[in-house]
């Protein structure tokens, strides 16, 4: 028994020594200072000013899939593109069919997809050389976020209708109104890793619905005001740019709780959070398969010799 014990502990040790140091960013774009700042994912604190260079009312950001910042420009109906790292700014999506865009998402076809409030529509743009495509659904009012799923569908919050509806992922064609938000008016969503959907409105709540679009939860809390985006962080609770509060606030996803104020250093009107990927020190990628088992055949035999 002891001898299991114990070689329980050194796999622990070892798998601990190889993750130890895995870590995130989150960015926040700041609408009243236009920049970005970068805070420790697990943390909060404030680590820096990434830019304020090209931003004019910044109301989303992500992060690329090529490790580039995205940054959509209400004013001036443009997206500012910056190196994650450095903060150089890259280029400047600027279209005229881009009208007032309030977010912007990767498409599972790597594909730009853009929000419009002034014309009502999402825009979807090549992602390499970001020219023009073309519309992508229907009108819709006021579209302030949307996600990519899984089962096929882009879910789409229209801020104007106080609804999220669905649209087909391929032909963009509607599909049908999954929820209709009961308070003020939508402002984002999000899904946890069970495929939960998390929505805030205009002012002090935050709803939960399961995957078929039930009702689960809904909680009032005074710690968030004018919520203009929400995430799903790497540890599964929910961050809310609590835009009137100058702050990022923090909330269990089972319970809807208030847990903490995760972030406020430097930060005025924030209206959008994005996390990096984990990344280990000293390196962006994590450990390769041949190191991984390498790890196994290690522990393997060291089991094999403790246990004769």
């Amino acid at each position: 028994m002891k001898k299991v014990l114990f070689i329980n502990a050194i796999t622990c040790m070892l798998f601990i020594t190889c993750f130890a140091h895995a870590s995130t960013y989150m960015y926040v774009a700041d609408a009243t200072n236009n920049r970005i700042t970068v805070h420790d994912g697990d943390t909060g604190e404030f680590i820096k000013i990434l830019t304020s260079t090209g931003m004019n009312t910044s109301s989303d950001i992500v992060y690329g899939p090529d490790d580039k910042l995205y940054v959509t420009n209400e004013l001036n109906s443009t997206v500012t593109i910056y190196d994650s790292e450095s903060g150089e700014q890259l280029g400047t999506l600027d279209s005229p069919t881009i009208s007032v865009p309030w977010n912007l998402t990767f498409g599972p076809d790597g594909n730009i997809y853009i929000g419009n409030r002034g014309s009502s529509k999402i825009t979807y743009y090549n992602g390499t050389t970001g020219s023009y495509i073309g519309d992508f659904g229907s009108t819709i009012s006021g579209p302030s976020s949307m996600v990519f799923r899984p089962d096929g569908m882009l879910y789409v919050v229209s801020y104007f209708n106080h609804n999220v509806i669905r649209l087909d992922a391929t032909t963009g064609t509607y599909i049908d109104t999954f929820v209709t938000i009961p308070g003020s008016r939508a402002t984002a969503l999000d899904f946890d890793y069970e495929g939960n959907m998390y929505v805030t409105d205009y002012q002090y709540r935050i709803y939960k619905y399961d995957s078929t679009g039930q009702l689960i939860d809904s909680k009032y809390s005074t710690d968030i005001q004018n919520p203009w985006n929400l995430k799903i962080g790497h540890d599964g609770n929910i961050y809310v740019a609590s835009n009137a509060r100058d702050n990022i606030a923090r909330f269990d996803s089972d319970t809807l709780d208030f847990i903490d104020i995760f972030a406020d250093d430097y930060l005025s009107k924030p209206n959008a959070i994005a996390f990096s990927p984990f990344e280990i020190s000293g390196d962006t990628t994590v450990p390769e398969p041949a190191s991984l088992m390498l790890l196994g055949l290690a522990v393997a035999a060291l089991r094999k010799r403790v246990l004769r």
